[in-house]
């Protein structure tokens, strides 16, 4: 039998009860929005956080959030924390999946629709991103969270991270680490996945291929 969740989790389990309660997908025209939207800052509510709102489907949107760093072009991203869950039919579940519950026998679980795809996520990165505006350190490398608003319904395209990259809304991240978050069943996760960009300069003798003892190889690394 599930339990309700302590007082220490309110914060992001308030934000997360409420996106469980969601309805299921739908597919959603396309609406484009304007290639360049202007920022919103916190800073006029007395925060250093910079948070962008993106959409380019009624009712669905991204939200970037950015703690700006002392640097310029140091960055380190997470990307990938979506908003939508696949649908739930109550009847075929062992419990509740509309209600942010913890599993009676570990509770280091928390349990309803979408807690680990992605919701749980979702929550996790948002209460990083507030606590940095709330303390405020001085940091190097600017810290971007990229909340994405499609990912479970492919039959739906371009109003998620692939409308963000076709606009260049995500360029600058291309310059640091990004770090994908999201992940199915598995509990906790920090991160599922990580790019780094990197080149590599080869010189030598231009081949194809062939068979190891009969080709000498000119190509050196």
């Amino acid at each position: 039998m599930a339990s309700p969740a302590p007082a220490p989790l309110k914060d992001a389990g308030a934000a997360l009860e409420g996106r469980l309660r969601r309805p299921p997908l739908q597919a959603h025209r396309r609406v484009r929005a304007p290639a360049e939207r202007p920022a919103v800052s916190t800073e006029a509510g007395g925060g250093p956080l910079v948070v962008r709102k993106v959409s380019y489907a009624e009712g669905r949107s991204n939200v970037i959030v950015e703690y700006p760093g002392t640097v310029p072009g140091r960055v380190v991203s997470f990307v990938g924390m979506h908003m939508d869950v696949v649908p739930a039919n109550p009847s075929e579940w062992d419990f509740d999946p509309f209600s942010l519950t913890f599993d009676s026998e570990d509770k280091d679980k928390l349990r309803g629709r979408g807690t680990t795809d992605c919701l749980g996520h979702v929550a996790l990165v948002a209460q990083l991103m507030r606590r940095l505006g709330e303390v405020k350190p001085p940091l190097k490398h600017s810290v971007i969270a990229v909340f994405i608003a499609n990912e479970e319904n492919s039959s739906v395209t371009g109003i998620g991270v692939d409308g963000l990259v076709k606009d260049g809304l995500l360029d600058k991240l291309k310059t640091g680490p990004l770090f994908w978050i999201d992940t199915a069943d598995k509990q906790p996760c920090i991160g599922t996945g990580g790019m780094i960009p990197w080149h590599l300069k080869a010189t030598g003798k231009l081949f194809h291929s062939g068979l190891a003892h009969k080709v000498k190889l000119g190509c050196s690394f």
